[in-house]
């Protein structure tokens, strides 16, 4: 056990104890991204490390890569998403934080909403730490375009080269995840 009393297991949720798994929300484990150590109490975790752990028991044993604590909860008529070390957690880093708002979609239609981006980044090698998303529609595509990016290792300035499907509907020519890289080399030449 950890000195929080998480369970410690191995990159492939193994215990201290020979032929003993461990998973879900009792085990310590890691962020992909930082290899901070962290424990998230969310299912895509614990569904990761079950189809690991049974390979594991049946001969294709392959280590767990880390997760990214992504996750959505709906309040009301608006959507918050998260994804990263936590914001406790950021004070580990030197790092720069952008915030953006931006429609959801083409402002000359009707009911473009305003959604907003908060990011966190390295100021060293300008990697992505945490970010959040907040709206009303299309929180959960720019969250899960973060994460995925995240999780390959995008830095903050490759957003602005991400290509995004667009159609006035659904977004704008450069979308709120794309101004993110914007932002930042803007950040970046000041």
């Amino acid at each position: 056990m950890n000195d929080r009393g998480y369970i410690k297991v191995n990159d492939y949720f193994e215990t201290s104890i020979d032929g003993i798994y461990a998973l879900g929300d009792a085990i310590e484990t890691f962020y992909r991204h930082t290899k901070d150590k962290t424990t998230v109490a969310l299912a895509w975790g614990a569904h990761r490390a079950a189809n690991l752990i049974a390979g594991n028991l049946s001969g294709d044993k392959q280590p767990f890569k880390g997760l990214l604590a992504t996750n959505i909860v709906r309040f009301f008529d608006y959507t918050i998403a998260s994804v990263g070390i936590s914001e406790s957690a950021l004070q580990s880093y030197d790092y720069e934080h952008i915030n953006y708002q931006q429609k959801n979609h083409a402002n000359y239609l009707p009911d473009a909403r305003v959604t907003s981006v908060s990011v966190y980044y390295r100021k060293d090698n300008r990697q992505l730490l945490r970010a959040c998303v907040f709206g009303q529609e299309g929180v959960d595509k720019r969250i899960d375009i973060i994460a995925t990016a995240m999780g390959l290792g995008a830095t903050v300035d490759d957003f602005k080269d991400i290509e995004i499907a667009y159609a006035p509907p659904y977004s704008s020519p450069k979308d709120i995840d794309n101004m993110i890289g914007y932002r930042a080399h803007i950040d970046k030449r000041s």
